[in-house]
């Protein structure tokens, strides 16, 4: 099974920098333009994420050195401007003091690179876990986490900046329940006149989550609206666990425990025409206050967030994943009944299951066409199978759009398969034959790859010639 990151192109854990302050505890993740990592201050004894400046397929290191070299195959004046680029990301990011937002505390350039130290946020993206509840958030969950990011917004706002990569994936809320936007790597800074004073001609997206002044590249057309329609991008997916990149934003549809309110809220938000949205985060508060006919109770943000902070004085001695899930069920009802299992709903459901085509979704696997048995959502949900658009394959069962559980077959284009069983979007348990050399792994996978401890590798017995 390939490996996306090459260890040996990574700092090494215990690795220290600036001349010992910080001391590398163990790689975190990587994009296009950086890796991340988790280090900590040896003098103060806290730990921070840090992140480096290593292109992809650019940038490399030899002999399992620090130093960090650029592809002779690369302009070095092309990488400058993009190391600029990540040095005005961590100017950004310092001096801001809403807690919803991430904050650099330092940086420095060594190694051939530059890094800046950021706060560490611990908890989890509401995109891991909207994929590890496979539940929608209701009302007043999803409004709870808006009235958190409004604030955050309000602030990158009030200095003339947009964060336009707003998206569950860059939104973390942390053990005591409070929602952090992190990630601006696509962020712009404008001047006081209003005009974008960046060298770079071209705005970063992501599917779904971004507006067509956006997405057309029109750079003097993007302002707080911008960032808007990626908020209700966001929200839309958070109460319909629907990929926003695969409805039209004209015909949104919702489930029927959203309320009226709340859709008419987020169709405003996501108006096509900028003009339509509102224009800044107070008209969006004014949007949110005039749609609204519950005045004599608290709203149902500030209700969930009294709640939030009661569960998090109780419960704060557990683990990250149980105070997340305590966190996000903050509502009126504390002994709300936890979402059926998939054999429950199937008794619950008609007893016909809807059968769809849908021509594009996208998860965490990538981006793929279905066909078989889908929710009332028309997410997938029991048997069918997905074609990958880089030519892999799955067939098996689906919860809600997750890829899960038994009797399950993945292959690869290069002729590599498994048939086992998924969990969580990921191999579980089950054989992993390798087209290569005619072997296979059975046992246990951790994260998606075998976990030797609960498994090994076995030779095919099928493919070996039979002798007489």
């Amino acid at each position: 099974m390939p490996s996306e990151i090459d260890v040996q192109q990574l700092l090494a854990v215990g690795t220290l920098l600036q001349n010992g302050k910080y001391r590398v505890v163990r790689y975190l993740s990587s994009g296009n333009f950086g890796n991340t990592y988790i280090v900590e201050n040896t003098g103060m004894q806290v730990q921070f994420a840090m992140k480096e400046f290593f292109l992809r397929n650019v940038c490399y290191r030899t002999n399992q050195g620090q130093s960090v070299s650029i592809s002779p195959a690369v302009s070095p004046d092309k990488v400058a401007i993009q190391r600029e680029k990540f040095k005005k990301e961590a100017r950004r990011l310092y001096g801001l003091t809403s807690k919803h937002l991430v904050h650099v505390n330092d940086m420095f350039e060594e190694n051939g690179t530059v890094y800046y130290v950021m706060d560490f946020v611990k908890g989890e993206s509401l995109e891991a876990y909207m994929l590890r509840t496979r539940k929608p958030l209701s009302d007043q969950q999803a409004l709870y986490v808006l009235d958190q990011l409004m604030e955050g917004l309000d602030e990158i706002h009030q200095k003339q900046i947009w964060h336009l990569d707003l998206k569950p994936a860059n939104i973390i809320i942390d053990t005591q329940g409070t929602v952090v936007i992190i990630d601006f790597g696509a962020s712009k800074q404008v001047g006081q006149s209003g005009q974008y004073t960046g060298t770079s001609s071209i705005l970063c997206y992501t599917p779904g989550y971004a507006p067509l002044e956006q997405v057309n590249q029109h750079m003097d057309a993007i302002g707080p609206w911008t960032d808007i329609y990626a908020l209700g991008a966001t929200l839309y997916y958070l109460l319909t666990g629907i990929d926003p990149s695969t409805v039209n934003p004209t015909m949104l549809q919702f489930p029927p425990q959203v309320s009226q309110k709340t859709q008419q809220l987020i169709r405003h938000m996501m108006s096509t025409d900028a003009k339509q949205r509102p224009q800044s985060i107070g008209e969006l508060r004014q949007l949110m206050e005039s749609t609204s006919q519950h005045t004599a109770a608290p709203s149902p943000a500030k209700a969930s967030r009294r709640w939030m902070t009661a569960i998090a004085a109780v419960v704060a001695v557990l683990v990250v994943v149980v105070v997340l899930a305590v966190t996000l069920r903050g509502s009126s009802n504390p002994t709300k009944e936890p979402a059926p299992t998939p054999e429950e709903h199937a008794q619950t459901a008609d007893a016909t299951p809807k059968i769809a085509t849908i021509a594009s979704l996208k998860n965490v696997l990538g981006q793929y066409s279905y066909t078989g048995e889908v929710d009332a959502s028309y997410c997938p949900h029991g048997r069918g199978e997905a074609h990958f658009t880089d030519g892999r394959y799955y067939r098996g069962s689906f919860v809600h759009g997750i890829f899960e559980g038994d009797s399950v077959f993945f292959s690869y284009p290069n002729g590599d398969r498994f048939e086992g069983s998924f969990q969580n979007n990921a191999f579980h348990y089950g054989r992993y034959y390798f087209k290569s050399d005619n072997t296979y792994f059975e046992g246990f996978f951790k994260d998606g790859q075998p976990d030797y401890d609960h498994g090994k590798i076995k030779h095919d017995e099928s493919k070996r010639p039979h002798s007489y």
